[in-house]
């Protein structure tokens, strides 16, 4: 395993270590406000499968899922030798991801639950026959891969070369927008978006679906 992907992957070591020097992670203790985004709860990387996230850079896509990592040993849903975080920015081909993932295996506690989280894919060349080599020799039949990238037309293009291999749940393909102005001003000051809420809500008679949200990032 590549000595940088250890930094990501702190956890193995102990979740109070994850939770403080994690590089995406310890930001948010510096941050006057911090966001939960519902796909954390709402992704289902506890059934089988493949699962998309797709979203602009710098909306949280990685933060996301280091929070989903958190979540899942918090809960003790899954054994920490079995939760692999694989940031892809230094990885060339498939041939290496396939590599690294099997790395992966070789270490895990075998005939248990494991979830894979691979980071911005898009950066390997050919990531996709990766994927489908893995799906084909059947390595996520007892665990989910969770797979983001910038560029949701590529991504949901790719996917659709794996019919059959995708896993049961009913959602597969999620997307983290940036907050809307609506969710900043309530996480701001929640007494004043209730009130915003009321405002809205009075003068156009309860037709709230009409007037668009303005997305602002933070």
């Amino acid at each position: 395993m590549k000595e940088d992907f250890v930094a990501h992957n702190l956890f193995w070591r102990s979740l109070e270590e994850f939770e403080d020097s994690d590089p995406h992670l310890s930001k948010i203790k510096s941050l006057p406000l911090v966001y939960t985004s519902p796909l954390i709860a709402e992704i289902p990387v506890m059934t089988p499968g493949i699962y998309i996230l797709t979203g602009g850079r710098q909306v949280g896509k990685s933060t996301t899922l280091k929070l989903i990592i958190k979540k899942l040993l918090k809960e003790k849903k899954l054994d920490k030798e079995n939760i692999y975080y694989l940031p892809c920015d230094t990885i060339k081909d498939y041939r290496q991801l396939i590599f690294e993932i099997e790395q992966f295996f070789e270490a895990i506690t075998k005939n248990k639950p494991f979830v894979i989280l691979i980071d911005e894919i898009t950066y390997v060349e050919e990531w996709g026959r990766a994927i489908k080599s893995l799906a084909d020799s059947g390595f996520f039949n007892s665990g989910s891969i969770l797979i983001t990238g910038s560029d949701s037309y590529l991504l949901k293009n790719a996917m659709m070369e794996f019919p059959g291999r995708r896993g049961m749940a009913d959602e597969q393909d999620f997307h983290l927008f940036p907050l809307s102005f609506k969710e900043y001003v309530n996480l701001k000051d929640k007494k004043l978006g209730d009130s915003l809420q009321k405002i809205k809500s009075d003068r156009w008679n309860g037709h709230l679906h009409s007037i668009p949200d303005f997305q602002v990032g933070i």
